[in-house]
C-alpha cells in the first residue's frame, strides 16, 4: 500500500472505450495505454508466467523484439510489463531497466508518466496535486478532486500500467515502477 492515488490510470487489458473515458475523467484520472506500432503490440506477455505459458526467457525475447521495433519510431513509446508476480518484478528491474538504460544506439532513457505528461512530480498523486498546473476536470468539485475521489481506484496504477497520452510520444511503463523509456534520451531515472 503506498498511501497515495495515482492521478493516471491503465483500464485492464486495455479495454478502454468512451464510456471508460468518461468515468476516468469524471474521477479525475488520465487514462495510459501502452504503445501499439503496425501489427505489434508493446506488451512484455511478463503477466502470463504464473500459468507457465510464458518463460522469463520469452518475456526478454519480448522486451527485445520490443526495442528493435521502437527504434524505428520518432517518439517516445510505452511497454506494458506488470508487478504483480515477483519473478516479473525481478525481470524489470534486475534485466529490462537495466538493459534499456545501457543501450547507446539509439539511447533509451526513462521518465515517469507524469513527466511525459509535461507535469511536475507533485502532480503525479491527487494527494501531492495542488490542482494548480493540473485541475481536476470540469464538473468535478475541489472537494472531491482533495479527498483523492471515489474509492474505486483498484484498476489504478497500483497493479499495472500502460499509455494513452502519448503527448510527447511517452515510453516504457512498468507496473507501479511508473518508467517510461523514451527516444532521444531526455531525462533520468526516477
Amino acid at each position: 500500500m503506498l498511501s497515495v492515488t495515482p492521478n493516471t490510470m491503465r483500464p485492464p487489458y486495455g479495454d478502454i472505450d468512451d464510456r471508460v473515458r468518461a468515468i476516468a475523467l469524471a474521477m479525475g484520472f488520465t487514462p495510459v495505454i501502452w504503445t501499439s506500432y503496425g501489427q505489434d503490440n508493446f506488451d512484455t506477455n511478463d503477466w502470463h508466467i504464473a500459468a507457465g505459458t510464458v518463460s522469463a526467457s520469452g518475456v526478454i525475447a519480448a522486451f527485445e523484439n520490443i526495442l528493435q521495433e521502437a527504434a524505428q519510431l520518432s517518439t517516445g513509446f510505452i511497454v506494458l510489463a506488470h508487478d504483480l508476480y515477483q519473478q516479473s518484478v525481478d525481470l524489470a528491474t534486475g534485466y529490462i531497466l537495466p538493459d534499456a538504460l545501457a543501450r547507446t544506439n539509439p539511447a533509451f532513457n526513462l521518465m515517469s508518466i507524469i513527466e511525459c505528461l509535461h507535469q511536475p512530480l507533485s502532480n503525479a498523486y491527487k494527494e501531492t496535486n495542488n490542482n494548480s498546473t493540473n485541475p481536476p476536470p470540469a464538473g468535478v468539485s475541489q472537494s472531491y478532486a482533495a479527498s483523492g475521489g471515489a474509492t474505486a481506484t483498484s484498476t489504478s496504477t497500483s497493479s499495472h500500467s500502460g499509455a494513452e497520452s502519448r503527448k510527447n510520444g511517452a515510453g516504457v511503463v512498468l507496473g507501479a515502477l511508473l518508467a517510461a523509456v523514451v527516444v532521444p534520451a531526455l531525462a533520468t531515472l526516477l
